[in-house]
């Protein structure tokens, strides 16, 4: 920014008093009738510095002082009548222009000066409508919050950093903000009247943060070029959705496609559901056909994949790990190298099968998974519209770039096309290639909310060294956007260079994280990019910044599975039959492909996002939330819950195996796998060992908190350390843990008790008894289906300790015997209730971390444990007695605590006010007087018995028995020994 006033400084003329009057203009009648005077004032470009003579021409409407070397404008609020003033490039620190109330005021140029703080005389400028301040040193725009009738403000070239303040000048109709510190636009969403705005020039660095400009109706244009945001891919578009009512946007008029294409992209299934309820509406007769649905079959003709490749092959982990191997031998200055050339893994031999080869057993970025159902690899799909079709054809006549050259290295190490499973090998070759060069911003993980950094414009995919921003330009020529969209985009230009079908996708997605969206928030711009390739004639969602977070993102995902996390713009990427809206969307729990991919499932279709428990009432417990869910549940791969504050600080963890503590009381285990599921997922569950849980949660207190399941990947033996000195070496094994769900729990405020409401478990009103069919039971007790059990009491939210009696409810059906314990310290059988199938009695809780609830056929056999319970060891509370020799509250008018206060300063207290006994010893050697004042020996000698004496003083002294002497205590001994005031 130019120093203000430098331009045009050598023109200016040295400043006369003649010129004041030589620049006076506009005879006319004065303001209050006072006869004739010059109304306006225009003296520019000399080097007048004080406008003192100019503030006593009180009749002046119009002033323009420009390009003068004014430092303050201080003089100039005397002039009551003045309308307009021109003040601009003129060198004023401060903004101390403070006309008296009533000012006429409507316009002000302040521009180029050097004004750094607003003060508050602006506060009485009701009628100024149109003010700027532009090239400025302003930090801030406090001050003119007071402007009610301001209807134009230009406050561009400053160092503003927000525009919370402006909150108050409602009557804003123009806001020019360009060329700012801005990052967010939040406070304008209360300017309602607002019809321009201009933040070109700012720190933009996400559309989510045009957000607040959503609700301004009379918005109709807008400026936000020239920020990190816009250089997002397709931010016009995406910026025309968050804000449908501009007609302008950086200039260009909004057109009537724009709006159209933008809805489009927006509706996220909602326009089906909508169209759905219309038809239902209005033509009921058409319902026989599809039920009204009015879902396009297949999500428009795009066929989402169920792994058949992975399905149909004899051995596909083989397979997949050579192509992994091979992917990570091109390097990514293949880019610059001629095509082909190179040796391939080891081909397939004549039975189809991969044996050995260079990278058998290698590690690809992402597991695979197995899934039955769907065509058959060869079938075809049906065919998608014209605009697909050209959004996901082939590079084609492209050329030979960078990316097509690294797309024939990899081609070179996969089966020949036409071959089975050539398009599986090519298009796990380019995910695998992308996840394994790529090179993640710095400081982004799973754990920080990694959509913070993979959102960010300026991060190059292989780093920031020069040789480094020159591959990424020579594998992505011409694109650009943030970390994300180039990596996605960079997938799709290797798949299509493979002669593969692929797409960019962009959407929301639910990243979690210290940083990311909380569970139950949401955004209004998306925040990612990921890829869709065409394997067999069938889709499948890729997403190579999943897989290089390392996070447990498999080479395929079930679309299904899949919503969770990933919301597209365009509701038919979302392969589903019934594409999901955008609200409905922010409402579904968030859980990571990692956990559909171990064989685990969220199984209540109710569960939300963010779940507001009934409110509590007064004496009674407070409500829990469970979440039923199938997840492994093995020695080397299982599930962990921890509970958050609101702060995400850790208030409490359940372990495997009973460790934990806090307020996760129990996890209650079935016997079956996950319901509904085909024998080939049967199958894989039970290798996996995965069984349905039911998590329980119950919060301390009310207010926000955070429940996050983790998925543990324990490898034992994982490293082996030879110590000197020590005989055998050391097993190091690795725990891996990961985010997989993620939901928010409101408890309200505690209500008052209803009056005259007896007194009951909280829990088992909000879980009525509900006891399971004759069938299901007698299936349980064969050990085929799941044995239903529920706990009536005690309260899930109840800490359980050990050693203490507890009331145990119990409520099953099929069982003839219910027990509380554990196999090694025994079990202590419930005795049957009036009620059929509820078990009851009082048990005492064994010293084990872990106690469950078990069952047991007629006729006695082995205890079948159905649910587990964390028992605490037992704590020894601390109670608070009043202490009937406490000494009695001195009066402070009594002359005695005077003395006794200057006692204490004679025996030199500590810190706390109060003196020990070594600080008494210490000052009876310095000043005798003070132990006759106590009445105790001047000279203290073990041998002689004095010693005694004084400790038997300084006891009767001490009455709480901490060995601290305060004032109160030495006032009251002066009470009980009489002793008068000195």
């Amino acid at each position: 920014m130019a120093e203000p006033g430098a331009a045009g400084e050598l023109e200016q003329a040295a400043f006369e008093p003649r010129m004041l009057a030589a620049g006076l203009s506009a005879l006319g009648p004065a303001a209050g009738g006072e006869g004739a005077a010059y109304l306006h004032l225009e003296l520019t470009g000399t080097t007048l510095d004080d406008p003192a003579p100019i503030g006593t021409l009180r009749h002046l409407q119009s002033v323009c002082v420009a390009r003068n070397r004014l430092t303050t404008l201080a003089p100039l609020s005397a002039l009551t009548a003045l309308s307009a003033l021109d003040a601009s490039h003129n060198r004023c620190n401060a903004l101390d222009f403070g006309p008296a109330p009533g000012s006429s005021l409507r316009a002000a140029d302040l521009s180029h000066n050097a004004i750094d703080r607003i003060g508050g005389g602006l506060s009485a400028l009701t009628r100024l409508a149109s003010l700027s301040l532009a090239a400025n040193r302003l930090t801030s725009c406090a001050g003119l919050e007071g402007l009610v009738g301001l209807r134009e403000l230009d406050i561009s070239g400053n160092y503003v950093t927000c525009l919370a303040p402006l909150a108050g000048a409602r009557a804003l109709e123009v806001l020019q903000a360009a060329r700012n510190h801005l990052a967010s636009c939040d406070g304008v969403q209360a300017l309602t009247t607002l019809r321009r705005l201009d933040l070109s020039g700012n720190c933009l660095g996400r559309l989510e943060a045009l957000a607040p400009c959503s609700g301004l109706a009379l918005l109709s244009e807008l400026r936000a070029k020239d920020n990190p945001a816009t250089a997002t891919q397709d931010a016009r578009r995406a910026a025309v959705r968050l804000l449908p009512q501009l007609l302008l946007l950086d200039g260009a008029a909004v057109s009537a496609e724009e709006r159209v294409d933008a809805a489009n992209a927006g509706a996220a299934g909602g326009a089906a559901a909508a169209l759905a309820a219309i038809r239902r509406a209005h033509f009921p007769a058409e319902l026989d056909g599809d039920g009204g649905g009015a879902v396009p079959p297949k999500a428009a003709g795009l066929a989402p994949s169920r792994a058949e490749e992975e399905e149909s092959c004899p051995d596909a982990a083989a397979m997949l790990a050579a192509v992994d191997a091979w992917a990570a031998t091109v390097p990514p200055a293949a880019a610059a190298l001629p095509r082909g050339g190179g040796a391939g893994p080891a081909r397939p031999s004549a039975d189809g099968c991969w044996r050995g080869g260079a990278g058998a057993g290698a590690a690809g970025p992402a597991g695979s998974r197995r899934a039955s159902g769907g065509a058959a690899p060869g079938a075809a799909a049906p065919a998608a519209s014209a605009s697909l079709r050209s959004r996901t054809s082939s590079a084609g006549a492209r050329g030979a770039t960078g990316a097509a050259a690294v797309a024939s290295r990899l081609a070179a190490g996969c089966s020949a096309a036409g071959a089975p499973w050539a398009e599986l090998q090519r298009a796990r070759a380019c995910y695998s290639w992308v996840c394994a060069h790529a090179v993640l911003p710095p400081g982004c993980s799973a754990e920080s909310g990694a959509d913070e950094q993979t959102w960010s414009v300026g991060p190059h995919l292989f780093g920031e060294a020069p040789e480094q921003v020159a591959l990424h330009a020579a594998l992505l020529p011409g694109h650009g956007g943030t970390f994300a969209e180039c990596a996605s985009a960079l997938l799709v230009a290797l798949a299509r260079a493979c002669g593969l079908e692929a797409a960019q996708l962009h959407g929301w997605w639910k990243a979690g994280g210290a940083a990311g969206v909380p569970p139950g928030g949401r955004l209004a711009a998306h925040n990612h990019a990921w890829a869709a390739v065409k394997v067999g004639g069938r889709w499948r969602l890729l997403d190579p910044v999943a897989g290089m977070l390392g996070s447990g993102q498999p080479f395929f995902t079930a679309p299904e599975a899949f919503i969770h996390s990933h919301l597209p713009l365009e509701s038919c990427w979302q392969l589903l039959p019934s594409p999901l809206s955008a609200e409905a969307w922010w409402q579904l729990p968030e859980a990571a492909p990692a956990l559909f991919a171990a064989g685990g499932a969220l199984l209540d279709g109710h569960l939300r996002a963010r779940t507001e428990l009934p409110p509590p009432r007064e004496g009674q417990a407070l409500p829990g939330l469970m979440i039923p869910l199938a997840a492994p549940d093995g020695e080397q791969l299982f599930v962990e819950a921890r509970l958050l504050d609101e702060q995400r600080r850790e208030l409490a963890r359940w372990r495997r195996g009973g460790g934990g503590g806090g307020r996760l009381v129990f996890q209650q285990r079935a016997l079956a796998v996950a319901a509904g599921a085909s024998p080939q997922q049967q199958q894989q569950q039970q290798e996996e060992e995965v069984v349905r849980l039911e998590v329980w949660v119950s919060p301390p207190r009310p207010g926000t908190f955070y429940v996050h399941l983790e998925l543990v990947r324990r490898t034992p033996r994982w490293l082996r350390l030879a110590v000197q000195g020590l005989p055998t070496p050391l097993d190091v094994s690795r725990w891996e843990r990961q985010d997989v769900v993620r939901l928010c729990v409101v408890v309200p405020p505690v209500q008052p008790r209803e009056p005259g409401a007896a007194d009951r478990d909280s829990h088992v009103a909000s879980l009525p008894l509900a006891l399971p069919p004759p069938a299901l039971c007698a299936a349980a007790a064969c050990g085929g289906g799941s044995a239903a059990c529920q706990l009536l009491r005690p309260s899930p939210c109840l800490l359980l300790e050990a050693d203490r009696p507890e009331r145990f409810e119990v409520a099953v059906s099929g069982w003839a015997a219910v027990a509380v314990g554990c196999e090694a310290l025994g079990w202590q059988p419930l005795e049957r209730g009036p009620v059929a199938g509820v078990f009851g009695g009082a048990v005492v809780l064994p010293r084990a971390p872990q106690c469950f609830v078990a069952v047991a056929q007629q006729g006695g056999g082995s205890w079948l444990p159905l649910l587990s319970l964390h028992v605490t060891p037992q704590e020894h509370r601390l109670v608070a007695v009043a202490d009937a020799h406490a000494p009695p509250q001195p009066d402070p008018a009594d002359p005695r605590l005077a003395r006794a206060r200057a006692l204490l300063a004679g025996l030199g207290v500590g810190r706390d006010g109060a003196a020990s006994r070594r600080d008494m010893l210490a000052a009876f050697r310095r000043d005798r007087q003070l132990a006759d004042h106590l009445r105790m020996p001047h000279r203290v000698k073990a041998a002689d018995g004095t010693f005694d004496a004084f400790l038997a003083a300084f006891a009767a002294i001490n009455t709480d028995g901490l060995g601290r002497v305060d004032a109160r205590q030495l006032w009251a001994h002066l009470v009980r020994t009489g002793a008068g005031p000195p």
